[in-house]
């Protein structure tokens, strides 16, 4: 598995934005293929529609785009491992489970 980023091949920084790639099992067309085959394979939703609340997702690398940030690819184990994390939805679940809080505001 691959995860090409554009800023990948600039000299001097791009290393920073490489992610080493590595095996995974199967393929599209094989029978018992991982359902992360495909490069395509960017987000997994799971929606538990009786209780919004046991909704999980998994993010293939993490919620940033910026290699110094700790979330730029802290989902990728859980992503290889297939298993994927809470998502909670109703206003008391995410506020239990919030970790962090970024306000953006005009000046």
């Amino acid at each position: 598995m691959r995860f090409p980023h554009p800023l990948a091949v600039v000299p001097v920084v791009g290393q920073r934005f490489t992610i080493e790639p590595f095996a995974l099992g199967g393929s599209g067309r094989s029978a018992g293929a991982t359902v992360n085959v495909g490069a395509g394979v960017s987000m997994r939703l799971i929606a538990d529609v009786s209780d919004w609340d046991k909704t999980q997702q998994g993010l293939a690398l993490g919620q940033s785009g910026d290699p110094a940030s700790p979330h730029w690819s802290d989902q990728l184990a859980d992503w290889r491992a297939v298993t994927p994390r809470v998502f909670p939805f109703g206003a008391q679940a995410v506020a239990a489970r919030t970790r962090d809080t970024l306000v953006l505001a005009p000046k």
